[in-house]
């Protein structure tokens, strides 16, 4: 077969040079687009499971701690038997594994202290506990003396190391001798102090001090006994000289070995094995304690969270790129309808056509591809770069340049996308040529028919009614299932939700463009001037070829719009889940109720702006009760004003002595008025005014309900909030003990921790931070790498649509030039064309952006509370709150309006000679 030839030369010759400005549009979007995704590629591959890993090995809580009595094998078989279990709950982890062996309780002779225990409490026992502890001395730091001798002796007193804690307050040295008496046996026993260890302080160090049961301040006090120690004795003693009576043993399993893929088996194996104890014939005195299924289960729901945000983000951009190569190949179709329609005269077959066409295109997208593989592997490492250092061997996230798995994955993705442009390219010669289809004008008349036939049809509101669906899924479901009885998992119907609801919210423009047309025609017809004339004339004799244009800049600044109220939401839903859990800007926990000294040493720290006492009482019935005092609440808790329908002052006024007025409800005389969480309310199915019978302390208190609130600080489930000094005054009448302050928290400046806090506190407090947890959430690299994503994709919505704007632009010019070279001609100078032009476009972009900007907001609305979630894949407390930001999307929507028109009338200023345009389009 002859090859085609144009009027002008063989047609490949010059197909490429004819519209290189839509080709290079459409490699422009192919690169963006490919390398976008190319970098989410390697993001989820690379980054993510080095964050898990990361994740993993910070957790808190992942050691399984066992205590129980040996079995009938003695320690040697129930050592085994559990290290044996342990291995197969966890296989292909190793872990450490250390035990310890306890003597029975040790009564101290009179006459063996040289003085009563400090801090003994008045009625209490003071007892001593021996034990050996594996690799101990690896553990441990000897502050004076010496470890005890590993041998056994059959008579002598027993060496022993003691705790420098437990010295102290025993008033016990190196060398003294203590005698003491098996409280279960009767057997006498004598010790001697070899030397005092302290312990060492590391990660590991932590989890093998979890066999000790004594707690580190050297004592632990329970039921009437206050128990000191331990003494560190050898193995060999408990054969030779000591009765065995428990065990206690730690495994510390290595985190780093624990992969992305099998995180909800490993949990549930976890759990499984936790449960099969009590049936074990080796092991059924053995009682389990770990954290290490809920951190496995709670990373794993995390991975699901933060995949399923990549997930719907690459949809939304997929679906971005593909309106806008669709637009860009319209566009270069519209431009070569003349020359088609005279090479199908000629006889060029279908065929030929998509192969002359494919010959620009593959090669285009190939190359594109390659290019667009390398490009989005240095964003994935920029974008991995913002998670900080995961650790020394993860730089730039994980993203590695020589890990295979980083290429492999950048250049599918980059390759999906170029098949897919090069697809919607050739999609425009490959579908069967409409009916109505001709030359010349005929062609364009089918093509518009055809687009008009589709939307009388109806398939635009097929799209829209999938949409309402979608969102209505949406605001029923999470957009990450979760069960308890089964793993964490993207739901692809609810990822897909987003994407469908911009892609339906931004079809309805095709139905607003005509209308709009027309009022802008109307609306020009009113000026004498020429330019706004011209401007609504040109935009209202158009609509349909401006459609993918409208279309494009909907999409992108209602995706733009979308990402940026996500990142914003979630950076507050971060901040407030914080605030839940503190209570306060700063939350101190105390050990025991202190002194009247120490309070003030507290509240009166350099940078308490107020301070709140607190006093949590979980035992009791029907429901916890915290009392605050409500004379400070207000200027202490951090309650969200949607927590409360009462302003915080009347709500904390409403339990106040001397209120009796709760807003909505009225305190009974004789009853305390109480603020009540929603799920008390719920749970008990009443409301406000309700009254209560509480039992504090077993004294029955009267209560009042004056108010409910959705949720409040620090409390998970159905609570009493009560003012304390109320309570602490109803509890003295009946002669029994006030409730125990457990709790201050305070106001502080600059909601930061003082730096002479820590000084003032006794010994045993915590402090707690809202700032710092909020700070810990946001710098979670599993949960700040989605958030990084969405930000990437923003930018790359606002390239991708002024490209694709400014491209429709400039074809259109060239389409118009004998227009415009008449115009000229007829006296219309440089500044008016600019002008009408930039009008005529502003026409177009500026509702397109506004539309764009609506239905952003409207598609927030829907996504945000399904996305937002905890780092536990469960809905935050408070519930999240969609925020969007004036200050960044309407920048991002002017920009993405305007800059592709002033760019265009730019252009204009530098219009050639109006007759060689003249005779240009007469010879074309």
């Amino acid at each position: 077969m002859r090859p085609v030839i144009g009027p002008r030369g063989p047609l490949p010759a010059r197909r490429m040079t004819a519209h290189w400005v839509v080709l290079a549009a459409a490699a422009l979007t192919t690169l963006v687009a490919a390398a976008v995704g190319a970098a989410l590629a390697a993001f989820a591959g690379q980054a993510l499971p080095q964050a898990v890993r990361h994740d993993l090995t910070v957790a808190p809580g992942t050691s399984l701690v066992a205590v129980g009595a040996f079995s009938g094998g003695g320690a040697l078989a129930t050592t085994a038997a559990l290290r044996s279990a342990i291995g197969a709950a966890l296989p292909g982890v190793p872990f450490g594994f250390w035990q310890g062996v306890w003597s029975d309780p040790l009564g101290f002779t009179t006459g063996s202290l040289p003085a009563k225990p400090t801090g003994l409490a008045a009625g209490n026992t003071p007892l001593l506990e021996a034990a050996a502890l594996d690799d101990i001395t690896s553990h441990a730091v000897l502050v004076a003396g010496r470890w005890p001798a590993a041998r056994a002796t059959a008579q002598g007193a027993i060496p022993a190391a003691l705790p420098a804690s437990t010295a102290t307050l025993l008033g016990l040295r190196t060398g003294d001798v203590l005698r003491v008496r098996d409280r279960d046996t009767g057997a006498p026993l004598t010790f001697v102090v070899t030397g005092l260890y302290a312990e060492r302080q590391s990660s590991a160090a932590d989890s093998y001090w979890q066999l000790n049961s004594v707690s580190a301040s050297g004592s632990t006090t329970a039921s009437g006994f206050t128990t000191y120690g331990p003494l560190a004795v050898s193995p060999a003693m408990f054969t030779a000289r000591l009765a065995m009576a428990t065990g206690t043993w730690v495994a510390r399993p290595d985190m780093a070995a624990f992969t992305d893929t099998d995180l909800s088996a490993q949990s549930a194996d976890v759990t499984r094995f936790s449960a099969s104890l009590a049936s074990s014939t080796a092991l059924s005195g053995v009682q389990l304690t770990t954290g290490l299924s809920a951190v496995l289960a709670g990373i794993g729901a995390n991975l699901a969270v933060a995949r399923s945000l990549l997930a719907i983000s690459a949809l939304q951009l997929l679906v971005l790129a593909l309106a806008a190569l669709l637009a860009v190949a319209r566009l270069l179709a519209t431009q070569r309808e003349a020359e088609t329609a005279l090479l199908t005269a000629r006889g060029a077959t279908r065929w030929q056509l998509t192969r002359l066409t494919a010959a620009e295109v593959i090669p285009l997208a190939a190359v594109t591809a390659a290019v667009s593989g390398v490009a989005g592997i240095w964003l994935a490492r920029l974008l991995g770069g913002t998670l900080g250092t995961i650790d020394s061997s993860a730089a730039n996230g994980g993203v590695s340049l020589s890990a295979a798995g980083t290429w492999l994955d950048a250049i599918a993705a980059a390759l999906a996308v170029a098949l897919l442009a090069a697809g919607a390219m050739l999609f425009t010669v490959l579908r069967p040529a409409p009916a109505a289809a001709g030359a010349g004008p005929g062609r364009g008349r089918g093509r518009q028919a055809v687009l008009s036939g589709a939307t009388r049809a109806g398939a635009d509101l097929a799209l829209i009614a999938l949409a309402v669906l979608a969102g209505w899924q949406l605001r029923r479901y999470s957009a990450v299932s979760t069960s308890a009885s089964g793993p964490s998992s993207i739901d692809p119907v609810l990822v897909l939700a987003p994407a469908l609801a911009l892609a339906g919210g931004t079809v309805l423009t095709l139905r607003l463009l005509p209308a709009a047309a027309r009022a802008a025609d109307r609306l020009a017809a009113r000026d004498r001037g020429l330019t706004a004339a011209l401007a609504g004339w040109q935009f209202s004799r158009q609509p349909l070829r401006q459609g993918g244009a409208a279309l494009l800049l909907v999409m992108a600044v209602a995706t733009g719009t979308l990402a940026l109220a996500q990142h914003q939401s979630w950076a507050r839903s971060t901040a407030d889940q914080a605030a839940q859990a503190a209570g306060a800007d700063v939350r101190v926990d105390l050990a025991a109720s202190p002194p009247t000294g120490a309070i003030a040493a507290v509240t009166k720290t350099h940078g308490v702006r107020a301070a709140m006492a607190v006093s949590v009482n979980p035992s009791t019935l029907p429901a916890e009760v915290v009392a605050i005092d409500a004379a400070q609440a207000a200027r202490v808790v951090l309650l969200r004003a949607d927590q409360s329908k009462l302003p915080r002052g009347a709500l904390f006024q409403a339990i106040e002595p001397a209120s009796t007025s709760g807003g909505h409800g009225v305190a009974t005389p004789g009853d305390l008025p109480a603020i009540a969480t929603k799920a008390f309310t719920d749970a008990n199915d009443i409301g406000v005014g309700a009254r209560v019978s509480v039992t504090v302390d077993d004294v029955p208190v009267p209560v009042t309900i004056v108010a409910v609130v959705s949720s409040f600080p620090t409390v998970t489930g159905g609570a009493l909030i009560m003012d304390l000094p109320t309570l602490q005054a109803y509890l003295a009448a009946y002669r029994t003990y006030p409730p125990t302050v457990t709790q201050w928290w305070l106001a502080t400046t600059d909601a930061r921790v003082p730096p002479s806090l820590a000084r003032a506190l006794p010994p045993g407090a915590a402090i707690t931070s809202s700032a710092s947890l909020a700070a810990a959430g946001t710098a979670d690299p599993l949960s700040t790498a989605p958030q990084q994503a969405l930000l990437a994709m923003a930018v790359a919505a606002a390239l991708l649509a002024i490209t694709g704007f400014w491209v429709s632009i400039a074809a259109n010019v060239r389409q118009r030039r004998a227009e415009n070279a008449l115009l000229a001609a007829l006296g219309v100078d440089q500044r008016s064309a600019a002008t009408q032009l930039f009008l005529e476009k502003l026409l177009l972009s500026v509702p397109a952006a506004a539309l764009g900007l609506l239905l952003g907001t409207v598609v927030a609305r829907l996504l945000v509370p399904a996305v937002t979630l905890t780092t536990t894949a469960q809905l935050p407390v408070p519930p999240p709150v969609t925020l969007f930001d004036p200050t960044q999307t309407v920048p991002l929507a002017a920009a993405i309006a305007v800059l592709p028109a002033l760019a265009a009338a730019l252009v204009v200023f530098r219009r050639p000679d109006p007759a060689a345009e003249l005779r240009a389009a007469e010879s074309a």
